[in-house]
Order: structure tokens, then C-alpha cells, then sequence
């Protein structure tokens, strides 16, 4: 967890930490306040970690006491692989994983995401308690439509 602090040191601008305030693009090259800026980062800037491997699931507590960690994202296609089932995410073993993942996000009032690359997986974790979720991913979409409009050509 010493790594994770002093990661977010350096995601942070002062005073909480020590992330660079050269005001150019983030201020609007000088047209917006840079002071508005830096208060505004350390407000609203959200820290999202990944939980991809057994250890970080085992860890899990730890990572979310983490002061400044605003939630989890479970990756499930990494962390399903590093469970040695990978793919397998609708069995038992996994969804387990799962939702020791959303309980304990649930205890620490954190946020708790994952993927989801079905319409029933996401259903799924939200009623699991996972309250961010994203629906595949845009190189899915891309293939799915890609996919209907080369069938639908191949009919003419």
C-alpha cells in the first residue's frame, strides 16, 4: 500500500501532493484561472485501481483504506486469466471473486466497476453492488457492426 500512496502524491497537485501545475493546456493556455485549476484537480480527480490479479482481490481492503482512492475496477478478462479460468466469468468460482470485490468496495463507500460484455453479466454485477459498469468495449462495437453491415451487403 506504500506504493499506492506515494502514487497518489504524484497524481495530486498541492498541497495534498506533488503533481506538476505548469499552467498551459489544462488552463486553456492562460484564458482560465490556474488556481481554479489545481483546487478543482485535488476535488474532482477520481483514482480508479484496477484489481486484476488474485493478490490485488486478496489486498482488496487494503487498497480501498488507501486515503485519496476513490474506487475499484475488476477487470474481468485480466483478472480471470490470472485466476487461471480465463474467459470463465459466469461461473461460480469467478463471480465469486466478483463479489467479494463489490462487498468490501460496498463497506468502504467506494466506488466499484467493472466490464461487462454482455447485457446479463451487467445486470449481473449492478445487482452484485458494482455501481459503475462499462458495456464492452468500442473494438467490440466496431466488430459487431462491422459484422451486420457485411451481412447485410452479402443479401444483395
Amino acid at each position: 500500500m506504500k506504493r499506492l500512496g506515494k502514487l497518489l502524491k504524484l497524481l495530486s497537485t498541492l498541497p495534498q501532493g506533488i503533481r506538476g501545475v505548469g499552467p498551459r493546456r489544462c488552463v486553456g493556455y492562460g484564458f482560465e484561472d490556474p488556481a481554479t485549476y489545481i483546487s478543482d484537480w485535488n476535488r474532482y480527480a477520481m483514482v480508479i485501481v484496477q484489481v486484476e490479479t488474485r493478490r490485488a482481490v486478496d489486498n482488496i481492503e487494503g487498497v480501498l483504506s488507501v486515503d485519496g482512492v476513490t474506487g475499484v475496477f475488476a477487470g474481468s478478462s485480466d483478472l480471470s486469466a490470472n485466476l487461471g479460468m480465463y474467459g470463465k466469468i459466469n461461473t461460480p468460482e469467478f463471480e465469486e471473486r466478483l463479489k467479494i470485490i463489490a462487498e468490501k468496495t460496498r463497506k468502504f463507500k467506494k466506488m466499484a466497476g467493472t466490464m461487462a460484455h454482455t447485457v446479463d453479466f451487467a445486470i449481473k454485477a449492478w445487482k452484485m453492488g458494482y455501481n459503475f459498469i462499462a458495456l464492452k468495449h468500442d473494438t467490440k462495437y466496431l466488430i459487431e457492426g462491422a459484422r451486420r453491415y457485411l451481412e447485410h451487403f452479402r443479401k444483395v
